[in-house]
């Protein structure tokens, strides 16, 4: 028996509300919360919609990586992140990796 598209897309969506109902929002670690806030950039106060790995979201504009390397992870035994972005760093500081976390420190340039 030949299905239109339509009916398979109809038969789709009604599984997805019958059978799997308690998936239309949920989160999942370091990925974020699992519900579509946004469509094509339609977000108020300046925000944009992003994909967080799992649906599409409203968040603030994160500025680009700042400009440097960070060069060779720093040995150390201290296993903190004291940050996860450039952005999350003073001034010209970027944030690099150490060999268990990771911290701020001056960008190198070649």
């Amino acid at each position: 028996m030949k299905m239109s598209c339509s009916t398979k897309a109809a038969l789709l969506i009604a599984f997805c509300l019958l059978v799997l109902p308690d998936t239309a929002v949920h989160s999942q670690p370091d990925i974020g919360i699992c519900i579509e806030e946004c469509f094509m950039g339609e977000c108020p106060d300046g925000k944009i919609c992003q994909f967080n790995g799992c649906a599409h979201v409203c968040v603030d504009p994160r500025p680009r990586p700042k400009p440097g390397f960070c060069g060779r992870p720093l040995l150390t035994n201290v296993c903190e992140k004291l940050c996860k972005h450039d952005y999350d760093c003073p001034g010209s500081k970027k944030c690099c990796r150490t060999s268990c976390g990771r911290f701020c420190t001056e960008p190198i340039f070649f």
